[in-house]
């Protein structure tokens, strides 16, 4: 349990994170203005927030260990769809794919590392389950930031996020 939602923590908030490293290269991509890489930004913390607030409930109604795979699924499938869009607005769609997706993680990945340490050790599971998000936040705004530094096309960068977490989501759910 531990390890399923450190590994999820990792990916679905590298993958957040790597959306701030994106932003940029989308504004010079698409010709966009400061305002309108503000819009992509929100496309993608709405969805996120919004879905948020009920990824607790669903994942109560189908287990944890779905939710996470779900969210899993739909973020890898917004990253996917980005490294294909040549307009803005489905840019915009794509990142508001990818916040849906990362919404299906901190309530579930949370009650399941709860769950499995009921007994004891609670505190030191969850406190690695958090410090693991940090390092996927490092980590995937860092190898994204090299990799088009190295001379990587961003598509190429976004589709391989795509594919990781699509992996991921197909590891967890066939360890269930």
């Amino acid at each position: 349990a531990l390890a399923t939602g450190c590994m999820a923590h990792v990916i679905q908030d590298g993958l957040s994170a790597a959306t701030y490293v994106l932003l940029p290269i989308l504004a010079q991509a698409f010709g966009s203005s400061y305002a309108q890489v503000g819009l992509f930004k929100a496309a993608k913390s709405l969805a996120q927030a919004v879905l948020e607030l009920y990824s607790g409930v669903l994942s109560e109604r189908i287990g944890p260990i779905r939710s996470l795979v779900f969210g899993l699924a739909v973020a890898g499938l917004g990253y996917a769809l980005l490294a294909n869009v040549y307009q803005a607005a489905f840019a915009v769609a794509c990142l508001a794919i990818i916040g849906m997706g990362n919404a299906f993680q901190h309530a579930p990945a949370s009650a399941l590392v709860s769950q499995a340490f009921a007994a004891g050790g609670r505190r030191g599971a969850l406190g690695l389950y958090n410090a693991s998000g940090d390092v996927g936040k490092l980590a995937f705004t860092a190898c994204f930031s090299l990799a088009i530094g190295a001379g990587m096309a961003w598509q190429q960068v976004a589709l391989s996020y795509g594919v990781l977490a699509l992996a991921a989501a197909v590891m967890i759910g066939l360890m269930q």
